[in-house]
């Protein structure tokens, strides 16, 4: 029995990564949903990003040699040693943007707010719950949030640069806001020592604000671990989850668009996207 004969539904949010495009082509029967990499997704930065592969654009722009090139390869070496050059889509999930290929847009923006993120949370493990409910405990009655990036970025990435707007970020959330306390959300990719050398800088440089950190769940999107917080405010140096929580939890977010753009001229993002994405941004937080 083959695994395509068992398997009649393929999730994905990512269609470029390569785990996706293999098990596109394992599963050839399967019907494909695009799934949201997050609670803003489809934003205008993943469509520019997925349009040529989605909408067969990739594929049409081929260069004779590259087309006889995967033909050759089909034929030597089987059709598993052709790359994917597009990828067909049965419906798409967004919480934001109408998919602009053709198939079918299945809207989830109705599901953005508070009563959706509790049965969410109520979801989880029961000691799962109980370490966040401890969490929102030690934060007290007003909580600021603090979103941590991660980066795919090349060697001369400037960690310190990002480190001191954190900082930054943090104090103002301090100065503006009536938080006591500062929950830090690292982003579900981000690495345990990562986060503990920020905190450490920010228990340094803000020693009157209690800092909590999420260090054992971290996987989990910040939307649904703030259900049994009272937060006031929240900021990050660039995220698609300032939208999100704005909506969900009706605060104020911040984040900082200079640096965004300083940090992310060291990463794989291209220009064009980058702008897209702090586009984004200015429509849902405040630039510091």
């Amino acid at each position: 029995m083959r695994l395509d004969d068992v398997v009649d539904e393929l999730y994905f949010s990512v269609p470029t990564h390569s785990d996706t495009q293999a098990l596109y082509k394992v599963l050839p029967s399967a019907r494909k949903y695009y799934l949201p990499h997050s609670f803003a997704s489809l934003l205008e930065s993943e469509i520019l990003e997925y349009g040529p592969l989605l909408s067969g654009e990739a594929e049409r722009a081929l260069p004779p040699w590259l087309r006889l090139l995967d033909r050759t390869k089909g034929f030597v070496f089987g059709p598993d040693a052709v790359p994917v050059r597009s990828l067909t889509l049965d419906a798409v999930f967004t919480f934001n943007a109408v998919a602009p290929w053709r198939v079918e847009t299945r809207p989830l923006g109705h599901q953005l707010h508070r009563g959706a993120m509790d049965e969410l949370f109520a979801s989880l493990h029961d000691a799962v719950r109980q370490y966040y409910r401890s969490l929102a405990a030690e934060a007290g009655g007003g909580a600021a949030v603090l979103l941590l990036n991660v980066a795919d970025a090349d060697s001369n990435y400037p960690y310190d640069a990002e480190t001191a707007g954190y900082v930054s970020l943090a104090r103002y959330l301090r100065q503006t806001t009536s938080a006591a306390g500062l929950l830090v959300k690292p982003h579900p990719r981000g690495t345990l020592e990562r986060t503990q050398q920020v905190v450490a800088h920010l228990e340094r440089e803000l020693p009157d604000l209690t800092i909590i950190a999420d260090y054992e769940h971290s996987a989990l999107p910040a939307e649904v671990i703030l259900s049994p917080f009272s937060i006031v405010a929240c900021a990050g140096i660039a995220s698609s989850a300032l939208a999100s929580i704005r909506r969900i939890y009706g605060v104020p977010t911040y984040f900082s668009e200079e640096l965004a753009r300083r940090l992310y001229s060291h990463t794989t993002t291209s220009a064009e996207n980058i702008a897209k994405w702090l586009e984004a941004d200015r429509g849902a937080a405040t630039a510091i």
